[in-house]
């Protein structure tokens, strides 16, 4: 079974028509670096805590078995990308010390 496969197995039903419209689109991009999950809509939380298991490497999963995100992992390498975070983060903080996360939102 291909990655992509168990992903669509173990993914909760949602009204996927509203993924094609762009307020929609532009909904998740901004509210996936909310802290409390996002109880307005699947598809947004879905997404929102998709995001996090990647930026935690793993370490927040959400019942994500850790086998499939090694597998992702794998198969989707970051390419620096973390790496990129965290200096760009420490670039901040250094400026900016009392807001340390300006993505992140409540």
């Amino acid at each position: 079974m291909s990655v992509i496969q168990s992903l669509y197995q173990n993914t909760l039903t949602f009204d996927t028509t509203q993924i094609s419209n762009p307020t929609h689109i532009l909904m998740m991009i901004d509210e996936h670096h909310k802290i409390r999950p996002y109880k307005a809509d699947l598809s947004i939380e879905l997404f929102r805590q998709a995001d996090l298991v990647d930026f935690s490497l793993g370490l927040v999963r959400y019942g994500v078995d850790r086998s499939l995100i090694r597998q992702l992992k794998q198969t989707f390498p970051n390419a620096g990308f973390h790496k990129l975070l965290v200096q760009l983060g420490a670039k901040n903080f250094l400026k900016h010390p009392l807001r340390p996360a300006p993505m992140m939102k409540w």
